[in-house]
């Protein structure tokens, strides 16, 4: 189970993604209707992913509150909903998320559970990558500590032999 925040400045909107997060797939689902509101909820606690409509009220589209989320939790899964007849916003969404990240509305449970699973994992395996990174990024320190005390230490046995 994954918790969802879901931002939508139109309450019906955010209110119909809940629904279908919550009936289908039993997500802890928490709704905001304004960017302020969602920025506070997501320094409280940690989501897993986030499903944003493309105009938000006060910013030009969702493109600034997914990289503000993201500083905070930079693997957030996110999803983002326009309205099909809104071509201009479509286009835009297209291009800042890709079409594996965008669902018309109306949202269907069709549509938007698989695009989110997927988005799910894509960001766990990414959170995975970057913790196997950091790991090997230690590992390789402890190996070139190790190399050169060994190498400090064949020195030794060297001058150690010649003096001998």
């Amino acid at each position: 189970m994954a918790r969802v925040l879901v931002v939508d400045d139109d309450p019906l909107a955010a209110r119909q993604v809940a629904q279908v997060l919550g009936e289908e797939l039993e997500h802890e689902v928490e709704v905001a209707t304004s960017v302020p509101a969602a920025r506070a909820m997501a320094s409280d606690r940690r989501f897993d992913a986030a499903v944003l409509g493309f105009r938000l009220g006060g910013i030009a589209d969702a493109t600034e509150l997914a990289s503000a989320l993201r500083e905070d939790q930079p693997h957030l899964a996110v999803i983002v909903t326009t309205a099909a007849a809104d071509d201009d916003g479509m286009q835009r969404a297209l291009t800042a998320f890709g079409v594996l990240h965008h669902v018309a509305r109306p949202v269907t449970a069709g549509e938007l559970l698989p695009r989110l699973a997927a988005a799910l994992e894509r960001a766990q395996l990414d959170e995975k990558v970057a913790r196997l990174e950091r790991e090997l990024e230690h590992r390789e320190r402890a190996l070139t500590s190790t190399s050169s005390e060994l190498a400090t230490a064949t020195e030794r046995l060297v001058v150690a032999e010649q003096l001998a």
